[in-house]
């Protein structure tokens, strides 16, 4: 009976014992366990303040105070945590059984969604401003190209109506943007080549009875290959920055600038334009420089001889005598036949 009694003891003390190590197990195994670090800036070891720290698949988490510093607490020394702040690359970092885990993060370069230039040359989110802006890269300019870089605008942005004369090439144009507005003055859009307006008045002689001469204006000075971008502020809103000046819209010009870090690079191109006149006026080849059907007028009579003055007001026009081949000497001073010169050698 005594044996019996030592082995039923035995035998208890043992399930006695494997409860109490089960016991102990699951209380260490149920304890959170803290884990700590540091977060650092990759590129200047400098700490880092609000980068959120979050344990994979839950919703636990934290963020760095001022110092960089962190704190979580995890059940399973075998999670994971996720390291994520605005800018930088995210970081996921396994536990494993560590209690300290100090982190560096890498910046990250973030391309912002429709930046444009607006007035003096500040870049906004196109989807945070509150009036039209349209924006025309310079490569887009170079497809059909035109000595007036505003001709190229033509049919790329709402609202702008372009209209070239018939002066050929190099010649102004007329920028109106969203209509006319005034019946006095002039209702052309504002031109402002980084961040200065400039004058856009064309440049022409007045109509007489020779025909006029148009110039050109500022804009149609501008070479489009230097252009980096055209953004086009519309209304009173988008264009108030620049006065009065600008209450028929703004026409912004951004140049190409150098930047850093970049290796020197030459861009070559060219384009040729070939004008055919539509009609050519039918002009005589009788008579020559003169008034009245005799030598009078720009010619000078000098020992008999008509002398030919280029400088006169009168050295316009051919209605002198009929070029019969008289003796003449001509506006460089040498004498030669008064005779036509059909194809004008």
């Amino acid at each position: 009976m005594n044996g019996v009694k030592i082995t039923v003891f035995s035998l208890f003390l043992k399930c006695l014992t494997f409860i109490t190590i089960l016991f102990l197990s699951y209380e260490v195994s149920s304890q959170s366990i803290t884990i700590k670090g540091i977060i650092k800036d990759a590129s200047d070891q400098t700490t880092m303040i609000g980068v959120t720290v979050r344990l994979s698949g839950t919703s636990i988490g934290t963020i760095s105070d001022i110092n960089g510093n962190y704190e979580i607490k995890v059940n399973n020394l075998s999670d994971t945590l996720l390291f994520s702040f605005i800018g930088y690359q995210p970081i996921t970092v396994p536990i494993k059984n560590k209690t300290q885990i100090n982190i560096s993060m890498q910046s990250q370069a973030l391309l912002l969604d429709g930046v444009v230039i607006t007035a003096l040359g500040i870049e906004r989110e196109k989807k945070s401003l509150g009036y039209s802006v349209t924006e025309v890269k310079g490569d887009q300019l170079q497809t059909a190209k035109d000595v007036n870089v505003v001709n190229q605008l033509s049919g790329k942005v709402a609202g702008l109506d372009v209209t070239a004369t018939n002066g050929g090439a190099g010649s102004s144009s007329k920028i109106v943007l969203r209509g006319n507005k005034s019946f006095t003055s002039s209702n052309q859009a504002l031109i402002v080549v980084d961040g200065v307006p400039i004058d856009n008045t064309t440049v022409s002689n007045a109509g007489d009875k020779w025909g006029g001469r148009d110039y050109g204006s500022g804009i149609s000075e501008i070479n489009p290959d230097d252009i980096e971008s055209i953004s086009v502020l519309k209304g009173a809103s988008a264009s108030a920055l620049y006065g009065s000046r600008a209450a028929n819209g703004v026409i912004l010009i951004t140049t190409k600038k150098g930047k850093s870090g970049k290796n020197l690079t030459v861009n070559f191109n060219s384009n040729s334009a070939i004008d055919i006149p539509y009609s050519l006026w039918e002009m005589q080849n009788e008579y020559g420089a003169g008034r009245n059907g005799v030598f009078e007028g720009p010619w000078n009579i000098a020992s008999g001889q008509p002398v030919f003055d280029a400088s006169s007001s009168a050295s316009f026009g051919s209605w002198g005598p009929k070029m019969d081949g008289q003796t003449v000497t001509d506006w460089d001073g040498k004498t030669t036949q008064f005779l036509p010169q059909p194809k004008n050698t």
